[in-house]
C-alpha cells in the first residue's frame, strides 16, 4: 500500500508544481487548487508515516523471514548411528555421554576424519569427575554415567592416537564441560537436532526437534534454529580439552566394555 501513497504524493506534488506555475499567469487564479494540493501531501505523508510506527506492519515484516523447517519427533525414531555413517562433512555434539553413539560410532568418526580431509568432529561431553555429572547421574538414576563418558573418552584418545595424523587431530575436537546440562545439541551436516534433559527423568525420554537445511538464512538472529547454534557455540567456547593429567583421573573411573 505505501507505493500507492508514494504515487499519489508524487502527483499531488506534480499538480501542486504545476498550479503555482499557472497562478501567476495573467488571468489565473488557482489559489484554491494549491490549497487542496497542499492539504492532500500533508495527509499523505502523515499516513505514510503512522504506518512505518505501526506494529502490525513489522510483524508482517518479521513473519515473512524465511525459517528452515522443522518436525519433532520421538528420539527412538533417530538411528544416530546411521545419521553418522552418512555424514559428509561434519558432526558436532554437546551431550552428557552422547548415548546414542557406541563404540562403533566413534570409530566411524575417527575413520571418516582419517579419510576426508574436509571432514571435521566436534564433541562435548560432561566432565565425568565434575560436579554436576553426580547430580545429573542422580536425576536420571544412572549411577554408570561417569564411567561410561570416561570410557567414551578414553576410546577416541586411543583411537586419535593410533589412526589420524597431526593435521587429521586438528579436525578432531573433544572437549568436556562442568555444567548442569539442558539441552543436547548434535549437528550432522546440513540438520540440527536438538533434545532437552527434564527434571527427575533421562534425556533419552525427550522429544527431539530436528531442523533441515540449516545453513539457509542463519545470520538472521530471529530465525529459530539460530537459538540452538548459538546454544552449542556457548558449549563449546566455555568446554576444554582433557588434560593428561584427566585422563589418568577418567582412566579410574572407566567401566571399558560398557560402552
Amino acid at each position: 500500500m505505501d507505493i500507492f501513497l508514494y504515487i499519489i504524493v508524487l502527483g499531488v506534488a506534480i499538480n501542486l508544481g504545476t498550479n503555482v506555475i499557472f497562478k501567476y499567469m495573467p488571468g489565473s487564479d488557482k489559489r484554491v487548487d494549491v490549497f487542496v494540493s497542499v492539504a492532500l501531501i500533508i495527509i499523505c505523508v502523515v499516513i505514510i508515516m503512522a504506518r512505518k510506527d505501526d506494529p502490525k506492519g513489522s510483524s508482517e515484516k518479521q513473519a515473512s523471514i524465511p525459517t528452515p523447517s522443522y518436525k519433532i519427533v520421538s528420539r527412538d525414531s533417530i538411528s544416530w548411528g546411521e545419521l553418522i555413517r552418512n555424514a559428509k562433512f561434519r558432526v558436532y555434539a554437546t551431550s552428557i555421554l552422547a548415548s546414542g553413539v557406541d563404540e562403533q560410532g566413534l570409530v566411524d568418526l575417527v575413520e571418516k576424519v582419517k579419510t576426508n580431509t574436509q571432514f571435521q568432529v566436534k564433541l562435548i561431553l560432561l566432565k565425568p569427575n565434575g560436579k554436576f555429572v553426580g547430580i545429573r547421574a542422580d536425576d536420571e538414576k544412572m549411577s554408570r554415567n561417569p564411567g561410561r563418558i570416561a570410557d567414551k573418552l578414553i576410546t577416541l584418545k586411543e583411537l586419535s592416537e593410533e589412526k589420524l595424523t597431526l593435521e587429521a587431530k586438528k579436525r578432531l575436537s573433544v572437549k568436556c564441560i562442568d555444567v548442569y546440562p539442558t539441552i543436547s545439541v548434535i549437528i550432522i551436516d546440513h540438520d540440527l537436532y536438538a533434545y532437552f534433559y527434564p527434571y527427575r527423568a533421562k534425556g533419552t525420554s525427550s522429544p527431539v526437534v530436528v531442523f533441515q537445511n540449516i545453513d539457509d538464512n542463519t545470520d538472521e538472529s530471529r530465525n529459530l534454529v539460530a537459538f540452538f547454534q548459538q546454544h552449542f557455540q556457548a558449549i563449546d567456547d566455555a568446554a576444554q580439552p582433557p588434560t593428561e593429567t584427566d585422563y589418568e583421573e577418567y582412566r579410574k573411573l572407566s567401566t571399558k566394555g560398557k560402552l
